[in-house]
């Protein structure tokens, strides 16, 4: 029996690998590109198993008892998220008279995760809109935060495509602001208000000329918004940052405005400060990546 060279052996083998190369690699070339595919909609993301809440499924009810939440309130994440266009798009409740008061405080809390590096998350609206300014705005990845006439303050870093929280708190006095629970910036001040019978609007993803660097609207996605009449510690404000993106309000008694923003723009506080959208929005249901719980 003639035996095979060892130059033989090398290149029968060579032939063979190349053969079931040739064989079978578009089946692996598709199987990539599929696990790729499912890869980038989340499929493999933890949360993609995980409990969601559906539209509604928690809310504050108000009576002369006071107030208090019902319904499915087990901080599960969202099932879907609001997501603005950037160029033509905006949410806006229906206002609050008692922000027509320099020395009420509040706090602000908004889950983001922005397309754009730039852009308002939150703006401040009189009825007629003679009153604007932006409240809660990105400048080059930047958080910023401001109320007319005090300066903008920055208060930390807002990655795109990555969720943020972001709050605002002011005490009368002072205002501060926060992302992912850390204290990035702080200032005294007093805020001035236009006075009379107005209403305050607070507009999620509106541009406005009176801002912090950029002025234009909004591009990614929102969740969670939350408007209290009381300016939170430092500790609370831990807190609701490490409920997460599906948190509940911390006082059902004074909060003042929650919009989830999980498949309509709805207010669950139990003030039916219902939300008004303008231009196109979408409610995105795979949303998980770029988020961790805290």
């Amino acid at each position: 029996m003639n035996r095979m060279r060892k130059s033989e052996y090398a290149g029968f083998k060579s032939q063979s690998a190349m053969e079931y190369l040739m064989t079978y690699g578009w089946a692996i070339l598709v199987i990539a590109i599929v696990l790729v595919a499912l890869y980038e909609i989340g499929i493999f993301n933890p949360y993609y198993f995980t409990l969601k809440a559906s539209p509604g499924s928690c809310q504050a009810v108000r009576n002369s008892q006071g107030a208090n939440f019902v319904g499915q309130c087990l901080s599960a994440i969202p099932k879907y998220v609001l997501g603005l266009a950037g160029s033509s798009s905006a949410v806006q409740g229906n206002g609050f008279g008692t922000l027509n008061n320099r020395a009420q405080p509040f706090t602000i809390s908004i889950w983001v995760d922005p397309t754009s590096s730039s852009g308002i998350v939150v703006d401040e609206l009189s009825r007629g809109g003679a009153w604007h300014d932006s409240w809660i705005e990105l400048v080059n990845g930047n958080a910023y935060i401001r109320m007319w006439s005090l300066p903008c303050i920055s208060v930390g870093q807002v990655p795109t495509d990555q969720w943020s929280n972001i709050i605002m708190t002011y005490d009368g006095s002072t205002y501060t602001g926060y992302v992912d629970g850390v204290q990035g910036g702080s200032r005294s001040g007093t805020r001035s208000v236009p006075g009379g019978a107005n209403q305050m609007f607070y507009s999620l993803g509106a541009s406005d000329s009176t801002n912090c660097g950029s002025g234009a609207k909004y591009n990614g996605m929102l969740s969670n918004f939350q408007f209290y009449n009381i300016s939170m510690t430092a500790g609370q404000v831990h807190t609701l940052y490490m409920e997460g993106i599906g948190g509940v309000p911390i006082s059902a008694q004074y909060i003042l405005g929650w919009w989830p923003l999980n498949g309509d723009a709805n207010d669950y506080s139990g003030n039916s400060d219902n939300d008004q959208t303008n231009g196109p929005i979408n409610y995105i249901g795979y949303w998980y990546n770029g988020y961790t719980q805290p």
